[in-house]
């Protein structure tokens, strides 16, 4: 027999359930988190990946968690500690070349200028560029997603219509041509992401989501703790308003009762009642495995396979005896954080050859590398010698086109070890133990699907208002995962937006 008496059952305890679980509560409902692994916090997490060493096992840095979530959370208060990564990034090349960028823009551009001079110039001149875009959009984060036409009209009344049509119109190889000369530089200062093509039209309009940092602020912080500090926090406040939390909990379905959501059976046979639903897992897996085919709209399964998720990429962790060395891109002795964030990317072609073998279904040869080496910012992830090295790689095939991941992974781990053994020598031998998460590890591991871990692809047809919606097809279910407005990262948004909507649907606010 089902239990009773929750307003809201939560499927998932990723961040952005924990998010909307507080707001639910403390707008007086009861409310039921449920969560599979042993551990909250979903692909936000730290884990014991090896013996003495705690690992931010998928997201690695924080740089978009909404300083309101985080006051009314009290996150900060509740002992959440964040230092920022400075110098920002830096770039290594084959040649010996570097380039570093910091949070100073006059020192970034004396470090561009030993590029080109006129780029050092026309550095200022893009970051003032989206520093007006970020005007424009910032405002939406935290709101319903807008339509385009809203966008547009408030544009207009800040005067940055040009900014957003230009977006609209290019790709991130126009806007970066129109700005800079040198290839490099121009690699340097663009995230490109999801759309794995800066030649793609509209490439340059789902860059804006990653240019507009949380509340329009910049920089990557390492958390001390990894970033499982962040939901363990979360969870505390979650608990404080009274969230009941279960972890062990896989739920196996969502119980319909003429034609609305009642509450959630659970793979052990366990069920719960609730007046609400609501999934924190992404649309795919949600609408696959959490209803039966009959309680949903004829049709709405076809639509929810048409959701792209093809952009994957590889996580890729090591100890290291040594932290990488860069003291021959220098030429100096290396300072303890010099490399603490280093970018491997050497040009925009880079990033275009490795999503078209991504897109070929084969690993790619060149990935784009994040290197970062928490343990120069934080000691307290291991109490042993030697250090922390994780990547984040662009790009990997969801699934391959010849053989498996399974099978694959120890070969494309050691590529990637070679390749970035090229840029930074000491690389390879200092290692002592890795791991390679391939897409098919992080489905596996997160349950997300096809390892795309903003839920679904930031692109121009899965942006803003072209996002599903936190109301689902069933009354009285609804979505609160990065799958929804405005996206993935460590945000807490979605979670946050959809806990407001239902709130608002409902008339308790």
């Amino acid at each position: 027999m089902a239990q009773s008496g929750y307003d809201a059952i939560i499927v998932g305890g990723g961040h952005n359930g924990l998010v909307a679980a507080f707001y639910l509560a403390r707008a007086g409902r009861r409310v039921l988190l449920l969560e599979r692994r042993a551990i909250l916090g979903g692909a936000c997490v730290t884990e014991e990946l090896f013996e003495g060493y705690k690992i931010s096992t998928c997201a690695y840095v924080m740089w978009k968690l909404e300083q309101k979530i985080r006051d009314d959370m009290g996150l900060d208060r509740r002992g959440l500690k964040l230092n920022l990564v400075d110098p920002a990034i830096f770039f290594p090349y084959e040649d010996g070349r570097c380039c570093t960028m910091w949070l100073d823009m006059a020192k970034t551009q004396a470090e561009i200028a030993r590029f080109n001079r006129k780029d050092a110039e026309a550095y200022a001149d893009w970051v003032a560029m989206w520093g007006r875009v970020a005007e424009v959009l910032t405002p939406y984060i935290l709101t319903d997603p807008p339509s385009l036409n809203e966008v547009m009209e408030r544009a207009k009344s800040l005067g940055a219509e040009a900014d957003i049509e230009r977006l609209l119109t290019s790709s991130l190889v126009d806007l970066t041509g129109a700005f800079f000369e040198d290839e490099r530089v121009k690699a340097m200062v663009v995230y490109v992401q999801d759309i794995a093509d800066p030649y793609a039209p509209g490439s340059a309009w789902t860059e804006a989501y990653f240019q507009i940092g949380a509340s329009g602020a910049h920089g990557f912080y390492v958390v001390t703790g990894g970033m499982g500090a962040i939901t363990q926090k979360m969870a505390e406040a979650c608990r404080d308003e009274g969230v009941e939390i279960r972890t062990d909990a896989e739920v196996a379905r969502v119980i319909v009762k003429g034609g609305r959501a009642a509450g959630v059976r659970l793979q052990s046979g366990e069920e719960f009642a609730g007046a609400i639903v609501l999934s924190n897992a992404d649309p795919k897996r949600t609408y696959r495995t959490l209803f039966d085919p009959e309680d949903l709209p004829g049709g709405f399964r076809k639509k929810v396979e048409g959701l792209k998720t093809g952009t994957g990429y590889l996580k890729f962790h090591a100890v290291m005896s040594n932290p990488p060395d860069v003291s021959g891109h220098l030429g100096r002795a290396q300072e303890p954080r010099d490399g603490a964030y280093i970018l491997i990317a050497p040009s925009l072609d880079h990033y275009a050859r490795a999503g078209a073998e991504m897109r070929r279904g084969e690993p790619c040869s060149e990935p784009i590398c994040h290197l970062q080496v928490p343990t120069d910012y934080d000691r307290t992830l291991t109490a042993r010698d030697g250090h922390i090295c994780s990547i984040w790689a662009l790009y990997a095939p969801p699934k391959l086109s010849a053989g498996t991941w399974e099978a694959q992974r120890q070969e494309v781990g050691e590529r990637l070890i070679d390749y970035v053994t090229r840029f930074i020598p000491n690389f390879k031998s200092d290692i002592r133990e890795w791991m390679l998460m391939t897409p098919f590890d992080i489905e596996t591991r997160v349950g997300i699907t096809d390892g795309a871990i903003r839920h679904l692809d930031v692109v121009p047809s899965q942006f803003l208002n072209q996002r599903p919606g936190y109301k689902g097809p069933v009354e009285g279910f609804y979505l609160c995962g990065s799958g929804t407005h405005p996206a993935g990262e460590v945000t807490g948004a979605p979670g946050h937006n959809a806990a407001h909507f239902i709130l608002h649907e409902r008339q308790a606010v």
